[in-house]
């Protein structure tokens, strides 16, 4: 009986021992990620109106989005922040925007040893969105 389940066992061994290997060489060969995975944000703030829609459904409430009025009495963007570290990534700030400013990216490398650098203003957002649409179109 004991020799059966070590055969059984050798033969799964045996089964595998000639097929390709399913793991990635990761930081040599990059990971082609699926189409619809959700990463870093990518914010155009061209096209933000500045709802605070993604501020308020945010569930960890990582989103800070600063909106004053300028002289003539407008509304002024002045500062989207986004602390990456508190985020879950669940892309419920990208569905809920109206005008689709704040999408995300299939940038997921950004690991690094200081939460410091896990707080991504607007121009950091742009960047990562011109890299994008650069990729795109």
């Amino acid at each position: 009986m004991l020799f059966n389940d070590f055969r059984k066992g050798l033969s799964v061994t045996f089964k595998y021992l000639f097929k390709k290997p399913v793991t990635e060489n990761y930081p040599y060969e990059k990971i082609k990620m699926p189409q619809r995975a959700r990463w870093l944000h990518h914010f155009n703030p061209k096209k933000c109106i500045m709802c605070k829609l993604c501020e308020n459904i945010c569930p960890p409430k990582c989103i800070y989005m600063t909106v004053v009025k300028n002289e003539e009495g407008k509304r002024e963007l002045k500062g989207y922040d986004i602390r990456i570290d508190r985020c879950i990534f669940c892309g419920l700030c990208t569905e809920v925007c109206p005008t689709k400013a704040i999408t995300m990216t299939d940038v997921h490398e950004f690991a690094d040893k200081d939460r410091k650098n896990f707080h991504f203003n607007m121009e950091q957002l742009s960047k990562v969105g011109q890299e994008e649409e650069k990729k795109v179109g």
